[in-house]
């Protein structure tokens, strides 16, 4: 499904992706903040994609403020996993979304 929100589902997103710009829209479903990093796990009718927000990057101050339930579309690269960290819970498990530019749609 692709409009002015969204050009992937978050199931969508797999390793033929990766290194390519999406963008992404659904329902915050947590936010982790590490410090350095923010890990938010994105959900849309189709599933989940955890999405990584590094310092330094305009999107991060975005970040800080989202929480749950909150609506968001969202633009940013698909990368690789780390080897070894991979995510066995999720139907995708190397890939995370990195954000380039955010946008928060609802509250």
């Amino acid at each position: 499904m692709c409009n002015i929100y969204k050009t992937h589902n978050c199931l969508d997103l797999n390793k033929n992706l990766i290194g390519q710009k999406v963008k992404l829209a659904g329902w915050v479903h947590t936010r982790r903040d590490h410090g350095k990093l923010i890990f938010i796990d994105l959900r849309d009718r189709s599933g989940f994609m955890q999405m990584i927000f590094l310092p330094k990057k305009e999107s991060y101050e975005m970040a800080q403020k989202l929480r749950p339930e909150w609506v968001i579309s969202i633009e940013g690269i698909v990368n690789q996993r780390p080897k070894g960290m991979e995510n066995f819970n999720l139907p995708f498990k190397s890939a995370r979304h990195q954000k380039e530019n955010a946008g928060n749609l609802y509250r």
